[in-house]
């Protein structure tokens, strides 16, 4: 049974199967047959994947989403925000001591590893809140830790690796489940800014404010290749597909990086900073500005597609943003309480904001929803879950410290 799937669609002999897709708004609910087992399923929703086209409305569960305001002559209209408040429960949970600046949901969405500027880790149980801590050691290079800030952070697809960089230049590799570092690289000259790990090989990226973006092997532990495209210090990196990823840096470009073609494309944005960047699909992308824009790009355009402006308060920056892959819901963080939002409309091609959650003070360095499992989604039985941080200051600076605000994070999870 699952030679034949494979060899129908490697063929194209299941050309209707496409067709279906692409007719119907909701496709993925429609193509899976009663008789397919969980390897067939799989199979199907790792085929559209590949050919980009599973896609998942998931904006529609927090409604419509908001209408621009109406100017008329001579009269300032008032936009009004929309609260999600009740939408979701919260809980909140403390334990470092500085600036939180990645994190990370174990594959489980049971638990979350998040990062910090006190060079420690920790590991959250949701369920019975208890911390175990990763250990740093500041100043002390003799110590099997971080001795400086931790600033980003990824986790292998089975949950027993973790990978993570900082201040102190070194890529370190963790046993997750004895909280221990089994190996460290060295290379970078300056922060390391950003990690993510390639789903379909055993690679994973490193970028830093060196300008550089390295290649590693994690099944043999040996680092493989550098890459240079960006004229300034690289902020953040999403992977895209095999061998592809995604950068944007204080030079205001997006590079979209052909790693085994030792090849880059270059995304530049004339009027806005690009700080934060998230993969949507295979055709569409989305980033961060701290001019407090959010833009919708296309990868066979060299410009933004859509530019969402203000997103948050005046005069805020936006920090973070985050998104479920391979569907229409994202949102932003800032430092305005804060966090917005939005649904993708592929259609118009544009981003609409739905609403904002608000009570959620500090700067919020980072932002991750739990993952999102293919079968559960289409049987509708999966729980959205957001993770949100909360720090004093920016992951990188202290430009808008807040004092009074309690380093740590809150778990906000959709009522059904």
């Amino acid at each position: 049974m699952t030679k034949q799937v494979i060899k129908e669609f490697a063929s194209g002999q299941n050309d209707d199967f496409f067709e279906n897709l692409q007719a119907k708004a909701a496709p993925e609910e429609h193509i899976m047959e009663q008789g397919d087992d969980n390897l067939t399923k799989k199979l199907k929703l790792h085929l559209l994947e590949q050919k980009g086209k599973l896609f998942y409305s998931l904006a529609a569960d927090f409604g419509v989403a908001e209408a621009e305001p109406k100017k008329e002559e001579g009269k300032e209209v008032k936009e009004v925000e929309r609260s999600l408040d009740d939408q979701f429960d919260r809980v909140f949970l403390k334990g470092h001591k500085k600036a939180i600046t990645c994190m990370n949901w174990m594959p489980d969405n049971k638990s979350i590893i998040t990062g910090s500027k006190d060079c420690a880790l920790i590991r959250w149980d949701l369920e019975s809140q208890k911390k175990e801590f990763f250990r740093g050691d500041r100043w002390n290079k003799d110590f099997a830790g971080h001795f400086d800030e931790v600033i980003c952070s990824a986790i292998s697809a089975n949950g027993k690796l973790m990978i993570t960089g900082g201040k102190d230049r070194v890529v370190r590799i963790w046993d997750v489940h004895n909280r221990k570092q089994i190996k460290q690289f060295m290379g970078h000259r300056d922060t390391i800014t950003g990690v993510t790990l390639d789903k379909e090989n055993d690679q994973f990226y490193t970028v830093s404010a060196d300008r550089s973006m390295k290649v590693w092997n994690l099944r043999d532990m040996l680092y493989m290749d550098s890459h240079y495209g960006h004229t300034a210090g690289i902020l953040e990196i999403d992977a895209y597909s095999k061998n592809r990823v995604l950068s944007c840096g204080l030079d205001r470009q997006v590079v979209f990086w052909k790693v085994d073609e030792d090849a880059e494309l270059l995304y530049g944005s004339q009027k806005h900073t690009v700080d934060t960047i998230n993969v949507i699909n295979h055709q569409y992308f989305l980033t961060g500005s701290y001019d407090n824009c959010i833009e919708l790009w296309v990868l066979n355009k060299k410009k933004p597609l859509f530019t969402l402006a203000n997103a948050h308060k005046k005069d805020s920056w936006v920090l973070s943003t985050a998104n479920i892959r391979n569907s229409d819901l994202m949102c932003s963080g800032s430092y305005d309480g804060n966090v917005n939002f939005y649904e993708f409309r592929k259609q118009k091609r544009d981003i609409a904001k739905i609403g904002s959650v608000t009570g959620l003070p500090g700067c919020i360095n980072v932002m991750r929803f739990a993952h999102a499992r293919s079968a559960d989604m289409l049987n509708k039985n999966s729980q959205l879950m957001l993770a949100v941080s909360h720090s004093q200051e920016e992951k990188l600076g202290r430009w808008h410290v807040q004092p009074k605000v309690k380093d740590g994070i809150t778990i906000l999870r959709k009522k059904n």
